[in-house]
């Protein structure tokens, strides 16, 4: 899910770019070819179920070349083509926070599930949703530089862990929630493969959730193919983001290394726009489809 704060229009074509989890754009531009997105290296199920969305998706989609239209009428056609026969399978949940909702694709199968958060912002209502809907043992991580009132709700079903994470470890300058309202702080930040791996140490997480305020445009090149992520051999099958304006947006250049093969994009009462990505890695698939 990626959410973006405050939206320009005139931005947003840059802004869609910068969006990794919406292979669909690259579909759509038509420079996705199976070669490029390795495709037929992908579970046949997932390709046929992909090979279906995107045709819906080309179809409904009719305004390219005007990217505030696209932004402002994108969510309408991604809705639709959720409804298509192969898709059911998928069952896509809602889970709200007070000013958001964050999206997940339930496992089909009985095995427990990682969920990271970087930031928690003192708001842990998605979090505690979502544990209701997992397989028992499931895990929670979450990470926020600021301890009051976060590590007392987080610890309550996962562990609470006392820093920022961004694409390099140090002390930085970080946007953080005090009483109500966020300002710079001097933080301690952990660099993400160094949590994935050392500190939580698992290699496959099923969602990882990021609302960093302006720390996630470094962690854009993770996700690409053959990016950090691959580097390490971590599969993050799902993942959660909040986009904030004022930093300097990749290009569609840089969006269209993603291998993603499945999104979702909807539409908040709030205005906000959102998206759920599922990862082309049979770990994530065999848990999702039958």
């Amino acid at each position: 899910m990626i959410r973006i704060r405050q939206p320009k229009l005139s931005k947003l074509i840059s802004v869609l770019s910068a969006i990794i989890p919406l292979l669909v754009l690259v579909a759509i531009y038509r420079r996705a070819t199976p070669t490029r997105l390795n495709i037929r290296d992908v579970d046949p199920r997932v390709r046929e179920r992909f090979h279906d969305w995107k045709q819906c998706i080309e179809k409904e989609l009719t305004y390219l070349n005007d990217s505030d239209i696209l932004w402002l009428e994108f969510w309408k056609g991604i809705k639709l083509c959720e409804t298509l026969p192969s898709m059911q399978q998928l069952v896509i949940g809602n889970f709200q926070n007070r000013d958001d909702t964050k999206r997940h694709i339930v496992s089909l199968q009985n095995t427990p599930s990682i969920v990271v958060s970087l930031g928690i912002g003192h708001d842990t209502a998605a979090e505690e949703a979502l544990q209701k809907v997992l397989p028992e043992g499931s895990q929670f991580y979450g990470a926020d530089p600021m301890r009051e009132v976060n590590e007392e709700l987080y610890s309550k079903f996962g562990t609470f862990l006392p820093f920022a994470v961004g694409a390099k470890s140090g002390i930085t300058s970080a946007k953080v929630l005090i009483n109500n309202e966020y300002v710079e702080r001097s933080v301690i930040q952990i660099e993400l493969i160094y949590l994935l791996t050392e500190i939580i140490g698992h290699k496959v997480y099923d969602n990882l959730w990021i609302d960093t305020e302006g720390a996630e445009y470094d962690l854009f090149s993770y996700f690409f193919r053959d990016g950090k992520l691959d580097q390490h051999g971590i599969t993050i099958c799902q993942f959660n983001m909040e986009v904030t304006f004022g930093q300097e947006e990749p290009t569609i250049q840089d969006f269209g290394k993603s291998y993603d093969v499945y999104c979702n994009l909807l539409i908040s009462e709030s205005g906000n726009k959102t998206s759920n990505a599922l990862m082309a890695k049979s770990a994530c698939w065999e848990r999702k489809i039958s």
